[in-house]
């Protein structure tokens, strides 16, 4: 069971500060693009490189899942121009999810993934790799602002 609580603020000039969290700085990266900038905080999902869309074998994780990650940005000023999203799947296996919050200059961006097993049968492979492959989703970790 892990669960990450990072809070970051960005100055007036663009400049992303970890104030809460065992984030390091240098994993958020900031930057102007035409008129806007982004930000984009770390990803420390789960990492499976490669997700074959099938198994033969049995797939074995050495401890059951059970992640959240919660990020907080506000803005010393300008506003989100990120849409609020969310998704999530469950299954008999698990469930996984995501969420982009925005209320005036204050975003949440939040990821959970629970799996409940250890050992994955291939007849169960693609349930496990619908959670993994949301987990691993990182477009709600970028965040669009002005």
């Amino acid at each position: 069971t892990r669960h990450l609580e990072v809070t970051v603020s960005v100055n007036a000039e663009g400049k992303a500060s970890v104030s809460v969290g065992d984030a390091k700085q240098s994993d958020i990266k900031a930057k102007a693009m035409g008129g806007f900038n982004t930000l984009t905080l770390p990803n420390y999902g789960l990492n499976y490189a490669a997700l074959n869309t099938t198994r033969t074998e049995p797939f074995e994780v050495y401890i059951t899942i059970n992640r959240s990650e919660v990020y907080t940005v506000t803005l010393e000023s300008g506003k989100f121009t990120t849409s609020p999203r969310k998704q999530s799947v469950a299954n008999a296996l698990g469930s996984a999810s995501w969420e982009v919050a925005i209320d005036g200059n204050k975003a949440t961006v939040k990821r959970a993934i629970k799996v409940n097993k250890t050992i994955v049968w291939p007849s169960e492979w693609k349930q496990l790799r619908e959670l993994l492959v949301l987990n691993q989703n990182t477009a709600p970790l970028t965040l669009i602002y002005e």
